[in-house]
């Protein structure tokens, strides 16, 4: 909390100093002449100020802290998602005919493919949405992440045993259904329910695991 407090105002310091010294979000080029900007505008206001305003150091900086900050994220993920594929998908584990030198460059190959997979999803995520950078995660968050937290509360909470072939129907169907009830919503409701569909993947990840219990 304590961290998080400090980020927030150094956030609002930030945009204090651009008000103050900078002429808005106009001076630095972030809007228009009547001060119209994008919601994913505010993304770009520490980069343009670390670049372009607080000279060579703080750029470099900058540059340096955005790269400790995101390559062991990165990282992690290219690392498991090249391991799950190895050993789940190709078996490495139980495959016995494979050489090691084949098993690594079959390993390579994975990597680089998972990274090449990243890039072309941050460059499509690019163009097509128009969000600011922590309300695309949290959007991704509440379809990727909603089963995950229905599985586990159902766990948690009953003692029930489930028809476990079922489950992955289930998992795929709660975000299916949450899209569906999104669109509905904007289409007759006029609103849509943002990141409360979160809760709404959980509950229905839930309820597919209590209709596909085991009877007792």
């Amino acid at each position: 909390m304590v961290v998080n407090f400090f980020f927030l105002l150094l956030g609002a310091v930030l945009v204090l100093y651009v008000n103050a010294k900078l002429g808005g979000m106009q001076g630095i080029g972030l809007a228009d002449a009547a001060g119209f900007f994008s919601k994913a505008q505010t993304d770009k206001i520490f980069p343009t100020i670390a670049s372009q305003y607080l000279g060579l150091g703080v750029g470099l900086f900058f540059i340096i802290g955005l790269i400790s900050a995101s390559y062991p994220s990165a990282g992690g993920a290219l690392t498991s998602l090249t391991t799950s594929f190895c050993i789940d998908f190709i078996g490495f584990n139980k495959k016995e005919g494979l050489s090691q030198q084949r098993k690594n460059n079959i390993r390579k190959m994975a990597h680089a493919s998972f990274a090449l997979l990243f890039f072309l999803l941050i460059v499509a995520l690019f163009f097509l949405s128009n969000d600011t950078v922590i309300d695309l995660v949290y959007k991704l968050a509440s379809y990727t992440y909603g089963p995950l937290l229905g599985l586990f509360f159902f766990g948690i909470l009953t003692k029930y045993q489930v028809k476990d072939r079922w489950i992955p129907y289930v998992a795929m169907a709660s975000p299916i259904l949450c899209y569906l009830f999104d669109a509905a919503g904007r289409q007759w409701l006029g609103f849509g329910f943002g990141f409360t569909i979160l809760v709404m993947n959980g509950f229905f990840t839930f309820l597919g695991m209590w209709l596909f219990r085991k009877k007792a």
